[in-house]
């Protein structure tokens, strides 16, 4: 599939401040192994329906590269989620999220943090390479500003 760019997600999707938005764009996604948000256990992740079923296929292919094993899981840190469909705009910029159209996903916040150049996350990581080879865009590859936490269902622009 061929993601949208993020300036035409307004016009697509609509406004997702908009009463009731969520409740025609966003699904939950069952995750094969146990998330975390610190302490907190997460059961799903809400994404925009558009993206559903490639989340899904993104999931089950790491869950299988390490072996269903969430030793395995935890060590590539794909356990430890940091965030989904929240209405917000972009950190420090005054666009639409991307997250606010359900459209990104963020893990492990506290090893990969936002402009940093050292993080937890590269390419080669299970969870971060099975996201790429299904076409998601990862913040990691900005330049200027990476976002290695970050992935996301749009193609800047």
């Amino acid at each position: 599939m061929t993601w949208p760019l993020q300036s035409e997600c307004l016009k697509m999707f609509g406004n997702p401040y908009a009463p009731g938005w969520g409740n025609l764009h966003i699904v939950h996604v069952n995750c094969p192994w146990q998330l975390y948000m610190g302490p907190l256990h997460i059961p799903y992740i809400k994404i925009n329906k558009i993206a559903a079923e490639s989340l899904t296929r993104v999931l089950n292919h790491v869950w299988d590269v390490c072996g269903k094993d969430p030793d395995k899981i935890h060590a590539i840190h794909a356990d430890q989620f940091s965030g989904d469909f929240v209405i917000r705009q972009m950190r420090g910029l005054h666009t639409i999220s991307m997250h606010s159209y359900g459209l990104a996903i963020d893990f492990d916040a506290p090893n990969n943090h936002l402009g940093s150049p050292s993080h937890f996350f590269t390419e080669s990581n299970p969870l971060i390479k099975a996201f790429l080879d299904e076409g998601w865009i990862w913040g990691g590859q900005w330049r200027g500003r990476p976002d290695s936490m970050h992935i996301q269902a749009a193609r800047v622009g």
